[in-house]
């Protein structure tokens, strides 16, 4: 049974699960991912949430710094320390999720893989499982 997500099999189209996901301008999504450390931390099987149609807006928070806006945020309820905090944001920019037509398939599967690796501070991440939770409706 192929997974289909907004019209198409987010599981087998050209780029993979991440850099399709993060292709995706709506919808509420649950994520399974699995972490994999190096450096000794215990490798990790995780879920957080990806809002893909949360436009966001930074203010200039330094006077040679320019505003920067987007749409997409993933959001996780464990930092880096393994930690519970209030709701920690990753948010998503367009250099996050460039298409295979823009930069090649290689770069445009690389953007989304790093955006996870720094979020998470792991050395891998894999997307294991994304569920649709809800459709936005504009």
């Amino acid at each position: 049974m192929p997974w289909q997500v907004i019209g198409f099999d987010l599981y087998n189209e050209r780029g993979g699960i991440p850099y399709n996901l993060l292709q995706q301008k709506q919808g509420v999504f649950f994520v399974v991912i699995e972490l994999h450390y190096s450096d000794g931390h215990d490798n990790d099987l995780h879920a957080i949430v990806y809002d893909a149609g949360n436009r966001w807006h930074m203010p200039r928070t330094h006077k040679d710094k320019e505003p920067e806006s987007g749409i997409g945020i993933l959001i996780d309820n464990v930092n880096s320390s393994g930690m519970f905090v209030a709701t920690p944001f990753c948010f998503v920019q367009d250099q996050d999720r460039p298409t295979i037509q823009q930069v090649g398939l290689s770069k445009a599967k690389d953007a989304p893989a790093k955006l996870f690796q720094n979020y998470f501070s792991a050395d891998t991440v894999r997307v294991r499982r994304v569920y649709l939770l809800r459709q936005h409706t504009q």
